[in-house]
């Protein structure tokens, strides 16, 4: 930071422009440099118009990888990228037509794979690799209740503590702690029991 030829020294137009080229091959130093030009309040991590630019673009390219040269598709408006932290390679494809369009991802001038990629959507894929499907994430409950060994349990449901609905089949106790998920039970409103059927005589 002290060197009056280094990027920081440049200011925020002209210091960006450089730090912009250095992140292409070293994001991880370019990542550095803007912590510590942010810590000392310097113009080339504070400016309003261009520093956002370089901060994005840099911790997008440590978290994708460099650009690799031996991957590319048949769409100009895309970039396959590789993590050699993490041995992912990463195809990020554009679509700006109105339609699907089919795209061919190229290996040093081999077809490898094709997508099919919608229309107007940035895609993510990851070549070589399964894509996990997206999680749904449910809204529960988790009820937990002591057990006693040989004794039947029913979790219920209320809405109203008026009228109860089973949530499942009849439960074997064990003499362990038991619980059961309630999917789609709401955080408030409802109400939960747990029946204990036992044929022990007092």
């Amino acid at each position: 930071m002290a060197d009056s030829n280094n990027a920081a020294a440049q200011g925020g137009y002209l210091g960006n422009y450089i730090l912009g080229y250095q992140l292409l091959f070293d994001a991880d130093d370019v990542a550095a440099i803007m912590d510590a030009a942010y810590a000392g309040n310097v113009g080339i991590a504070t400016d309003p118009t261009y520093s956002g630019v370089t901060y994005y673009l840099t911790h997008a390219l440590r978290g994708l990888g460099e650009p690799d040269p031996d991957y590319y598709t048949g769409l100009p408006a895309s970039q396959v990228y590789f993590n050699a932290a993490t041995g992912v390679r990463t195809a990020l494809i554009y679509n700006p037509a109105a339609t699907n369009q089919t795209v061919n991802l190229y290996y040093q001038g081999g077809m490898v794979a094709t997508y099919t990629v919608p229309p107007n959507m940035l895609s993510v894929v990851t070549p070589g690799y399964t894509n996990r499907p997206v999680l749904s994430i449910q809204p529960g409950a988790v009820v937990n209740w002591p057990t006693i060994n040989g004794d039947i349990y029913e979790p219920q449901s209320s809405p109203d503590n008026a009228t109860w609905t089973d949530e499942s089949a009849l439960l074997n106790g064990n003499g362990a702690a038991s619980s059961l998920f309630i999917l789609g039970a709401t955080a408030t409103g409802d109400s939960y029991r747990v029946l204990q059927i036992t044929n022990r005589a007092y």
